[in-house]
């Protein structure tokens, strides 16, 4: 098996064609279909929370052109270029806008394959050498359809490599899935026992300025239970140190923080312990709470991150529980600053003025923390095994897909295996 058994052609050649999505500005309604563009493209996912709806009538006049169909790959050419998305469901119900469109005619093969290549090293040089504008930079539709594809001729050796970066991708999907699923549930349990009050609703119920509440419990401020710590370090002053650094980007990308040298790191952080609890000050419509990791002893955190910690630190999951509801998410937006949704800030000190209803019976709490603080340490295992997982895949994949490292193939493979890719 040689390397000379692999193909070169373009996008243009390999897709069944390629496209992209309106260049026009529908106008945003209270009901119809989302509109996707290339900032709504989250690696497995689509982020409809934050597309806006577009009426019935554009979004069939986009589709005219440029319909998503299920093993189409949308590709992000403006802005943050280079950001990829394949659509493996059959009903598909948003347009997109300046997005590109490879499509493959229901070819999930091809498609995966291409979906893999677009985040090749060959790729990406492609990308990176062909980007146009200063201010905010774009790949044309025309550099797209003459993207060069490097593809194996055998379908056998195609579909094994898939098979093997597929399955890693599968485990980080499920794992993302199991996370969402382990964090509503957390939050739903929190709401019923510190909002609705459910498992003491047999109990007598007493007057107070946030309404009924058990007896027994009491309305005090955020800050009688925590503090805000601001102890920062200048990572630049140990250039050489690796920190474990928690970004707003790197929330926004993966919840994993990013490993940087302290001369990497241009500005002051705060230091991190493991018992710091972290909430986005900037733009609280978009909820941002994170419960550190802390996989090494240089844990630092960005300063529009507010750093809190439980003044008893055995409620370290309460607080969080708490910064992470919905109560305190709606708080938070209300007293926000600023004049446009991407500069809004939140004060910190003003953040633990927030009033919630406390027992004074502890054991209620700490019945609580029982049952959530194995569920949050589930998310963190999942978080970290995902890292893993992508860390292997992100070192496999450009040598898969280079032919660098080469797959076994069967001797006697099916007359389907055989055959050579068709395009």
């Amino acid at each position: 098996m040689s390397f000379e058994e692999w193909e070169k052609t373009t996008a243009d050649d390999f897709c069944f064609k390629v496209t992209d999505g309106t260049h026009d500005s529908p106008k945003k309604v209270e009901g119809g279909k989302y509109l996707v563009t290339s900032r709504h493209l989250k690696g497995y996912e689509l982020d409809f929370q934050n597309a806006y709806l577009i009426s019935n009538e554009d979004f069939a006049k986009i589709n005219e052109r440029s319909k998503v169909e299920q093993w189409d790959i949308l590709f992000s050419m403006i802005g943050t270029v280079g950001e990829v998305y394949l659509e493996r469901n059959p009903e598909i119900n948003y347009a997109i806008k300046n997005v590109g469109l490879f499509k493959f005619n229901g070819d999930e093969l091809k498609a995966k394959w291409f979906y893999y290549f677009l985040k090749s090293n060959l790729a990406q040089e492609y990308i990176y050498s062909n980007l146009r504008g200063s201010t905010q930079q774009y790949l044309t539709l025309g550099a797209l359809r003459k993207f060069p594809v490097l593809y194996p001729k055998k379908q056998q050796e195609m579909k094994k490599i898939i098979n093997i970066l597929d399955s890693i991708d599968g485990k980080i999907y499920l794992n993302n899935q199991i996370n969402k699923d382990l964090e509503e549930m957390a939050q739903a349990i929190f709401k019923s026992w510190f909002v609705d009050f459910e498992p003491f609703q047999d109990g007598e119920f007493v007057e107070s300025e946030l309404g009924m509440i058990p007896k027994g419990w009491e309305v005090i401020q955020f800050k009688d239970i925590a503090t805000i710590s601001t102890k920062s370090v200048k990572p630049q002053e140990f250039p050489e140190e690796l920190f474990e650094h928690y970004s707003i980007p790197s929330f926004d990308s993966k919840r994993f923080p990013s490993m940087e040298k302290g001369c990497e790191i241009k500005s002051n952080k705060y230091v991190v312990t493991s018992d710091t609890i972290l909430v986005s000050k900037l733009n609280p419509s978009t909820k941002r709470v994170w419960k550190p990791l802390c996989l090494t002893n240089n844990a630092v955190s960005s300063t529009e991150f507010i750093n809190y910690l439980a003044k008893d630190k055995e409620f370290t999951y309460f607080v969080f529980s708490l910064v992470n509801s919905d109560a305190f998410n709606e708080f938070l937006q209300q007293h926000a600053t600023g004049s446009t949704n991407s500069r809004q800030r939140v004060s910190p000190k003003q953040t633990l003025e927030f009033k919630l209803p406390f027992p004074r019976n502890l054991d209620i709490v700490r019945e609580f923390i029982k049952i959530v603080q194995p569920i949050y340490e589930k998310i963190s295992l999942n978080l970290i095994e995902s890292n893993n997982l992508k860390t292997l895949r992100d070192t496999l994949l450009p040598k898969l897909m280079s032919g660098e490292i080469r797959v076994p193939l069967s001797e006697e493979g099916s007359s389907e295996d055989d055959e050579l890719l068709r395009v």
